[in-house]
């Protein structure tokens, strides 16, 4: 079902905003408590076939004091997502700087990357 439900999103992206998606690469991620994960872009220098990020969160009972949030950077502020079980964040991967935020309990999510190739 999750696989359907990613391709629908796939083709919406591609349908709404002609992203020429074609792919998904992408793994569980385990934070253990105290873990996080500094500032930086999914895309790389000598690749940019990663398009679109997302992370879909799979933590039951979360609560705001376990930390773990993702942050995203904007130009000149950011924005805290709580990794509350069943919340899908996307954004660029070129262009989206973000960052995990040392988490309290053990966090646990689906990420992965759209691709154009």
């Amino acid at each position: 079902m999750l696989w359907i439900q990613l391709d629908s999103l796939k083709q919406a992206l591609n349908r709404t905003l002609f992203l020429g998606l074609v792919a998904f690469e992408g793994h569980y991620a385990l934070y253990e408590r105290g873990g996080f994960y500094v500032k930086h872009r999914d895309s790389f220098a000598q690749d940019d076939a990663r398009v679109v990020s997302l992370i879909l969160y799979l933590n039951s009972d979360w609560k705001a004091a376990d930390g773990g949030k993702l942050r995203i950077y904007r130009s000149d502020s950011w924005v805290d997502v709580e990794p509350v079980g069943g919340t899908l964040v996307c954004f660029f991967s070129q262009e989206s700087e973000h960052q995990v935020l040392r988490s309290h309990a053990s966090r646990i999510s689906l990420a992965g990357w759209f691709k154009q190739s």
